[in-house]
């Protein structure tokens, strides 16, 4: 056929030169490797012949790069072990060091790195150049370290973690339900405990009160929880149908420790910010951080009294003891925080009519001016001080009394906070890691409803006899009305006995709610802001590009008002003030907005949360939201 067809002629004789033309340039490639590798053996020689003979009969693997990552040589371990008699002249090094970075890897940040199902621990070194520091030559020294890294791991998934595991409404299972259904449904939460530690090999667990265990595993158990969001919380919620509340739990799990007894004292300070935080979570406390798992339940309201008489007799005892009283709440007082601080001011002079006492508050800067103006004649002397003048009434024994707020940096001075020895928080917001740590009585109720109630049902054990007058039980009763949106939200028995209490003291309803009234400009804005939403899911998004001093009063009211919408669980006001984007945020309880806050910097309430954003836009700070309502949602999925 080829001497009879010139078409078949034609394909044989292309077919031919391809197949000499492939291996002529194979051969080619082969030799330019073999001249490359010697003449950069011939590189090496220039190092003279000790150094030669050091760096070629050298045992650990070795490679030269130039600081652009390009690899210029390696010696012949290297190409053994590593390789496998493979080349890489001319290539990066990121063929073997994934995401170089010559600076991390000088710092020791990037020490140990991963290729071909070995792990080595890299150690680097430079050979200056005398010319040109372009072109000094980077060593790098490779040691294998496999076996120690798996080593490492295992002993990184069996080393023991401690978690405490509370009940968080015992007693009410106890005292609201009868013999049988009490003794069924603890029993239900026992058996769900102990399956859920202890079962397939994960540890032990123990009961050490009637409402607390501690359990005791190997860490990569806690891993497998993480990984499934600690299912334990949905199946002890799903025990009790009671209409008054689910049964919850709260743990707090010690992880990342060296020692078990540390590993307990992480559990004990993660089972605090839980319980601070309202209860029905996991917190895991690392060495540097915490971890939230959960917190989907608006919390348990206890209905007995004992902690607000034994914190009333405490306080009592501080405030005889101290030369004077100071009280201050956070930036930007509301109604809240002011009632709070009017009321607790009254209750130092119940307990000693003689003892001096102020209140630190901006009074150009505050969301509760109508109740200043209120307030303010009816005192004989100037009560409320600014925060420049405080520094003026601070002594040696001064009392701070802080309401409405833990978190120092929310605060309206913290020079204040670092000038006074003494210190008691008073505040009912859920707890974040950078709560003030150093208080004396740090008395905190995240089931209340706001800190007008904690401080009203401090008054009662101040003095028998006397009583707080009409102002102050005004002052406090609005505090109470603003943060249950008028006994809406976040309302317990104790939230109506204590607003009870303040209307047989002369509370008024009427001169209450005209506290909360506004301007027509400001009512055009916060319909503004209504009509302009967007709704995501099940969350309203409104903004204001415009700025103004009233924007924080208005902003709050549009959020309370985006929730009287069909399908609207949430919602968020997105305003510019000064240099910030500030969000304010609300919700009717089935959202837990605080976590979405803390996302973004923030924090608050489970129903009343809020964030500042510095040097940002409106745009990009919506965007974040979406992220966080985003990360939010799949968190409780």
């Amino acid at each position: 056929m080829f001497f009879l067809n010139k078409n078949y002629q034609l394909m044989v004789i292309l077919s031919m030169v391809t197949f000499v033309g492939v291996i002529y340039v194979t051969f080619v490639i082969f030799n330019l490797k073999k001249s490359l590798y010697n003449s950069l053996n011939k590189f090496v020689k220039t190092f003279g012949e000790e150094k030669q003979n050091i760096i070629n009969t050298f045992k650990l693997p070795i490679i030269m790069i130039k600081k652009s990552g390009e690899i210029i040589w390696y010696n012949l371990v290297f190409r053994k072990n590593i390789l496998k008699d493979n080349d890489i002249f001319g290539e990066n090094i990121d063929v073997i060091i994934k995401d170089f970075n010559m600076d991390l890897i000088f710092n020791n940040i990037m020490k140990k790195v991963s290729y071909k199902n070995k792990v080595y621990e890299i150690y680097p070194s430079i050979l200056k150049s005398p010319q040109d520091e372009k072109d000094n030559t980077f060593i790098i020294y490779f040691i294998d370290i496999t076996q120690l890294d798996i080593l490492e791991k295992k002993y990184e998934m069996n080393r023991p973690v401690v978690s405490i595991i509370n009940i968080d409404n015992y007693e009410d299972v106890v005292t609201n339900n009868s013999s049988e259904v009490k003794n069924k449904i603890l029993n239900n939460i026992e058996t769900i405990i102990n399956n859920y530690f202890a079962s397939n090999g994960k540890g032990i667990v123990k009961k050490v009160e009637k409402d607390l265990f501690i359990a005791i595993q190997e860490s990569k158990y806690i891993s497998e929880m993480i990984v499934e969001k600690f299912s334990i919380l949905d199946k002890i919620r799903g025990i009790s149908q009671d209409p008054k509340g689910s049964v919850t739990l709260s743990i707090g799990v010690g992880y990342d420790s060296g020692e078990i007894c540390e590993s307990e004292q992480f559990a004990k300070q993660a089972l605090d910010m839980a319980l601070g935080r309202g209860g029905d979570q996991v917190v895991i406390k690392r060495k540097d951080n915490f971890d939230f798992f959960g917190g989907i339940s608006t919390g348990t309201v206890k209905n007995t009294k004992v902690k607000a008489r034994i914190v009333a007799t405490s306080l009592i005892e501080l405030i005889e003891d101290s030369e004077n009283v100071i009280i201050m709440g956070h930036k930007f007082a509301d109604l809240d925080c002011l009632g709070a601080a009017i009321g607790m001011a009254k209750g130092v002079k119940l307990i000693n009519k003689d003892k001096e006492v102020h209140i630190v508050i901006n009074k150009e800067k505050n969301l509760a001016s109508a109740l200043l103006d209120k307030v303010l004649p009816s005192y004989k002397y100037d009560i409320f001080i600014s925060p420049n003048e405080a520094g003026d009434y601070i002594m040696k024994q001064t009392l701070l009394i802080i309401v409405d707020t833990h978190i120092k940096n929310f605060l309206e001075s913290i020079e204040v906070y670092q000038s006074c020895r003494q210190v008691v928080i008073i505040d009912h917001h859920r707890k974040v890691v950078e709560h003030i740590n150093d208080a004396v009585i740090f008395y905190h109720e995240p089931s209340l409803s706001s800190a007008s109630e904690m401080v009203t049902e401090l008054l009662p054990y101040f003095n028998s006899k006397k009583s707080i007058s009409k102002i102050e039980a005004n002052a406090l009763l609005s505090g109470i009305m603003l943060d249950t949106r008028n006994f809406v939200i976040k309302t317990g028995v104790r939230t109506f006995e204590a607003a009870a209490y303040l209307k047989r003291l002369g509370a008024d309803t009427i001169e209450v709610r005209k506290l909360f009234s506004s301007s027509m400009d400001a009512y055009q804005k916060k319909t503004r802001l209504v009509s302009s939403s967007d709704i995501y899911k099940r969350y309203a998004i409104s903004y204001e590009a415009s700025s103004s001093e009233d924007l924080r009063v208005i902003a709050a009211q549009a959020a309370d008002e985006l929730l009287t919408i069909n399908d609207v669980d949430a919602s968020f006001i997105i305003y510019k003030y000064e240099d910030k984007v500030i969000i304010s945020a609300r919700s009717m309880g089935s959202i837990n907005v605080q976590i979405i806050m803390e996302y973004m910097g923030g924090g608050g309430h489970f129903t009343m949360a809020g964030a500042q954003i510095k040097n940002s836009s409106i745009e990009v700070v919506k965007k974040q939201l979406i992220e966080s309502i985003d990360r939010y949602e799949n968190s409780i999925i």
